[in-house]
């Protein structure tokens, strides 16, 4: 019965306006920045569109996106992962985080060598952040010392800003905590630590009106993200505009 009611609306659905629910699932950092404008786009245009939204680690992402329990995933890629069907949305540097008043994270930049056995507070493993950031610090021969491990972004910023330890975030996750002062945030050098990121749609799920309006909402977002100075915008081929 559900499918056949998930038919009907399908058909009726091409015949109006985009309507239906569209489930996105996303990492937090990407989550947290990207939804409340996305929302409130939807439902100026399209008021007939609901949003369901799903955070989780990118294992979850990815499995929720294989299965079809998401229509839109919204991840990080590093190096050459990324897949045939995604659009590439934006170019994302890597900063050093810390409390409001902190030596390292005072100025502009912070060379990768400077993260040599800080306290860290990171993700557990398996994770493509620690993935990546374990690999580059073998590379340039430091050790990464994380002192407590967590996934929740926000018990990450509170504990940097309450216990004064560090962590590796992109800027958009941490935008309004620096401007207010709450967080400072240095980029990352010598070498750089950039991820992309990257949208996908799943194959077999949604109404497909309702999941191209939303999709395109998600690019006019990151473009004027890019212009705020979150991230790095990409052309059309994939790369920093």
């Amino acid at each position: 019965l559900h499918d056949a009611q998930q038919l009907e609306a399908d058909i009726l659905g091409e015949a109006r306006e985009p309507g239906g629910t569209v489930t996105l699932a996303s990492l937090p950092s990407i989550g947290s920045a990207l939804v409340g404008p996305l929302f409130a786009q939807i439902r100026e245009r399209f008021p007939a569109i609901s949003l369901k939204i799903l955070e989780g680690s990118s294992g979850q992402v990815e499995e929720w996106l294989a299965d079809a329990r998401a229509d839109i995933a919204i991840l990080y890629r590093y190096g050459n992962t990324q897949m045939r069907q995604e659009q590439s949305l934006a170019q994302v540097d890597s900063y050093l985080v810390g409390a409001p008043g902190d030596g390292l994270t005072a100025g502009t930049e912070v060379a990768f060598a400077a993260l040599h056995e800080l306290p860290f507070i990171l993700p557990g493993a398996p994770n493509g952040l620690r993935t990546a950031l374990d690999g580059i610090a073998r590379h340039e021969h430091i050790t990464l010392a994380p002192v407590i491990e967590a996934d929740s972004l926000p018990l990450q910023k509170a504990l940097v800003a309450g216990s004064r330890l560090y962590t590796v975030l992109p800027l958009h996750a941490v935008w309004h905590e620096v401007q207010e002062g709450r967080l400072q945030a240095a980029r990352i050098v010598s070498p750089p630590f950039q991820r992309t990121v990257s949208m996908a749609t799943a194959r077999s799920k949604g109404q497909p009106k309702a999941v191209a309006a939303v999709t395109q909402q998600i690019a006019r977002i990151c473009d004027d993200m890019a212009r705020r100075g979150m991230w790095h915008a990409q052309d059309a081929a994939g790369s920093p505009a």
